[in-house]
């Protein structure tokens, strides 16, 4: 069964701070992206499942995972990352996002160019609307350690329960799976709970060494105009709320307690939208030592600008991206520019049963410079 899982990284004794604090932030943008599938299920939910996790694997990377629609033969006409604002989906008009999702329309542009690297081959089927499985193999010659292998393979599966016959049914469960070829292991489960409540469950397993394991458990409650949120598990017991106020202002904030690390506080974040083309958003997340402003700018439906500012409290270190997205019938550009000297842009093509992704990533500091580029198959979730 596909229920527990694995993230491999270095034994708790020797994280740093800021390194477990990274943890525990990454898994909230993981955890707040299966929110979002039990409202756009098919074959989402296992994207984000995937990418969220190949994203975080070494424990000391930084960046985030990619919360875009890499598949756009599956992508519906609407904005997936503002259903709350479509009534016909949602029971709850006026129902916020969640506090872990409050920011993916920026960071869907912002950590989306991070997504490929090297080269990666997918093959995926549907052996009926309710069940998919994928398999990929990925060959990435930038190696983090001497004895870790060039090639990986990766099958993931997942099943939905209930009768979707189209992507505005919802599925009353969800059972995703991914086992790959170094060991590792990851899955989660999602069961909806009346129409105002989501039950999320994941756990990590290594490959040899238990001790390393971790198990999650989110409840998800849903208002008319709030959402409320309760985690606990390994290391963690936090509470978010998040409120809207009229129709242009949604708030809120998190309290946590990190045992391992003897650490609590609140985390707190807003979006204010004077109108639907702008898009203000700040967040303070204390575990991750990180204070963020973001700007988007909808130009028109198929054409985003986004400025995201990041600050370190304690560092004082300092970090700006400016990013573009533009659809087209069957493609999609996203670029960005950092302050850091990183320049990077993701190209994807979309045929009738197959998509090709192009990326590259400069970094005119460090003077490196990586490309990828990605074959896809068949109905790849």
């Amino acid at each position: 069964v596909f229920f527990f899982l694995m993230i491999r990284r270095p034994p708790r004794s020797t994280q740093s701070r800021s390194s477990a604090a990274s943890d525990v932030y990454k898994r909230q943008e993981y955890m707040g992206n299966i929110s979002l599938e039990m409202q756009n299920n098919q074959g989402y939910f296992a994207k984000y499942f995937q990418q969220s996790f190949v994203q975080c694997a070494d424990s000391s990377q930084t960046s985030l995972s990619d919360n875009s629609f890499d598949n756009l033969s599956q992508a519906p006409d609407f904005d997936a990352l503002e259903l709350e604002q479509a009534p016909n989906i949602n029971k709850f008009p006026r129902k916020p996002p969640g506090f872990e999702v409050l920011m993916n329309q920026v960071r869907a542009i912002s950590k989306k160019t991070d997504s490929v690297k090297g080269f990666r081959f997918e093959v995926g089927a549907g052996a009926s609307n309710n069940f998919h499985v994928t398999s990929s193999w990925n060959v990435n010659p930038e190696k983090k350690r001497p004895d870790a292998p060039v090639g990986s393979y990766a099958i993931t599966a997942q099943y939905l329960m209930g009768e979707l016959r189209t992507y505005f049914d919802q599925p009353k469960l969800i059972l995703t799976g991914r086992m790959e070829s170094t060991g590792a292991l990851q899955a989660a489960i999602i069961k909806k709970i009346g129409d105002r409540a989501n039950l999320r469950i994941s756990a990590q397993y290594p490959n040899q060494d238990i001790s390393y394991s971790q198990v999650h458990a989110d409840l998800d409650i849903d208002g008319e105009d709030y959402t409320h949120s309760v985690k606990y598990g390994t290391g963690i017991i936090a509470t978010s709320f998040m409120q809207s106020i009229g129709e242009k202002l949604v708030c809120g904030f998190e309290l946590f307690n990190l045992a391992e690390r003897k650490m609590s506080g609140i985390n707190y974040a807003l979006r204010y939208k004077p109108s639907p083309k702008h898009h203000f958003f700040l967040s303070q997340i204390k575990y991750a030592d990180m204070f963020q402003l973001a700007y988007l700018l909808k130009l028109n439906k198929t054409t985003q600008l986004i400025t995201e500012f990041t600050v370190n409290p304690e560092s004082g270190d300092t970090k700006t991206i400016v990013g573009y997205r533009q659809r087209f019938t069957h493609s999609e550009v996203t670029a960005t520019i950092g302050s850091n000297g990183k320049v990077s842009s993701v190209l994807n093509f979309q045929g009738a049963a197959y998509s090709l992704k192009l990326s590259a990533i400069a970094d005119y500091i460090k003077e490196t410079y990586k490309f990828g580029y990605g074959i896809s198959i068949g109905q790849v979730m």
